[in-house]
């Protein structure tokens, strides 16, 4: 599968979850990974619970059905099936 890039800034609170597409819906399987974090941006897992700060390497990792938030002045690279 091709890989593909796309990057997020904030200058508001911006919202994006990974796509529900098949295959994604499968947890415990990483389908992207945070290539580049700049400011303040937050994972939500599975959509519910609290906001999780990317601070370490466990919270690059995105899965089916996670959310990702850039705050102000935030972005953030993903790599999608990379």
């Amino acid at each position: 599968m091709m890989k593909r890039k796309l990057t997020l800034a904030g200058i508001v609170a911006v919202t994006v979850f990974v796509w529900a597409a098949p295959g994604w819906c499968v947890t415990r399987v990483p389908r992207a990974t945070l290539v580049s974090v700049v400011g303040t941006v937050k994972v939500q897992r599975r959509g519910q619970g609290a906001w999780l700060t990317v601070s370490t390497e466990a919270h690059r990792s995105l899965y089916g059905g996670d959310h990702v938030r850039t705050l102000q002045r935030g972005t953030a690279t993903i790599s999608i099936d990379g």
